[in-house]
């Protein structure tokens, strides 16, 4: 994963708790929001619902991760 410390095990704690409960994640999904490739810290299929994890530790981060959950279809942005 790209991110810091506390970054990754948050995240790694994440999709290990959705892999628990059945869902299929896919970590560092790819998304095409222009010219520069970006991706989601996880995209998780659960329960026949798309969910993004961004893993953010500021929040002027947010509008960018909800544009990247838009753009997916994602129904739940965490």
């Amino acid at each position: 994963m790209k991110g810091g410390k506390v970054h990754n095990r948050l995240t790694k704690a994440l999709a290990r708790a959705f892999e628990i409960k059945g869902g299929r994640v896919l970590p560092e999904y790819p998304v095409r929001t222009g010219q520069r490739p970006k991706s989601v810290d996880l995209r998780v299929d659960w329960r026949g619902r798309m969910i993004v994890v961004e893993t953010e530790m500021v929040g002027r981060r947010a509008a960018a991760a909800f544009r990247k959950a838009s753009i997916l279809g994602a129904v739940l942005l965490i």
